[in-house]
């Protein structure tokens, strides 16, 4: 089952919510206790898997759903909605005419965290955006529907962007988990990702947007100064 997969009708406005937890445990350990915006809010689904980990503290979307929820779309955003939350965090509609000026808005807002299909970073169209991108984070195939036994056919991942400005983008490829004084003892000398964090042993895997140390498969890949490919 796939959001793209043309063997199934599409489901209007790409409405798929997020009811399988498997799509939000890899996510855990980069947003535990913030406040976040939710601008694809649909019927609240992703807050209620959130609920134990983060606050949403803004909820919208295009079209009316909860009575907590604004109507209005993400592209109409602005600082001031935001400022009360650390980040975003949303799943958002795939089709890249839509999907595409709403990364450009938002990433211009707050620190964003999208569920996105793992090998959109291999679009040519997408180059621009993993330019960007800090970290990728997958979680592999998700149920889109809570009855159904069937998982998607696309694997997934989370795609965190702290800005609009170039930077390298580090991988997170396991099952991440925040790191316990017994592993930095037990750290490896060949561990990938070589970060160095206040007096934390360096050669660990480091989140650093939210200072929480996280161990997992993980590497680092540079998309910014790549020479540019013929369209």
């Amino acid at each position: 089952m796939s959001k793209r997969n043309d063997s199934f009708e599409k489901v209007p406005k790409d409405f798929y919510p997020t009811t399988d937890p498997n799509a939000v445990d890899p996510l855990v350990p980069f947003i535990r206790g913030k406040t976040y915006a939710e601008p694809f809010y649909g019927e609240g689904d992703l807050e209620d898997l959130l609920m134990n980990v983060a606050t949403c503290m803004w909820r919208s979307d295009i079209r009316e759903t909860v009575l907590s929820s604004k109507v209005m779309p993400a592209t109409d955003l602005t600082p001031h909605d935001l400022r009360n939350v650390d980040c975003i965090i949303s799943n958002p509609p795939f089709t890249k005419d839509v999907l595409l000026p709403c990364i450009d808005h938002l990433i211009g807002l707050k620190p964003t965290w999208l569920l996105l299909p793992a090998d959109m970073m291999h679009n040519k169209y997408f180059r621009p955006y993993m330019g960007m991108c800090r970290k990728v984070v997958s979680i592999g195939r998700v149920k889109w529907f809570k009855d159904s036994k069937a998982c998607s056919t696309d694997n997934f991942s989370w795609y965190y962007w702290v800005d609009n400005k170039p930077t390298d983008t580090i991988f997170y490829t396991g099952v991440l988990r925040m790191i316990t004084k017994e592993d930095i003892e037990a750290m490896a000398d060949d561990t990938e990702v070589q970060l160095e964090f206040n007096s934390v042993m360096p050669k660990q895997v480091l989140d650093p947007y939210d200072d929480a140390p996280v161990v997992g498969d993980a590497y680092k890949q540079d998309f910014s100064n790549k020479d540019k490919e013929t369209k």
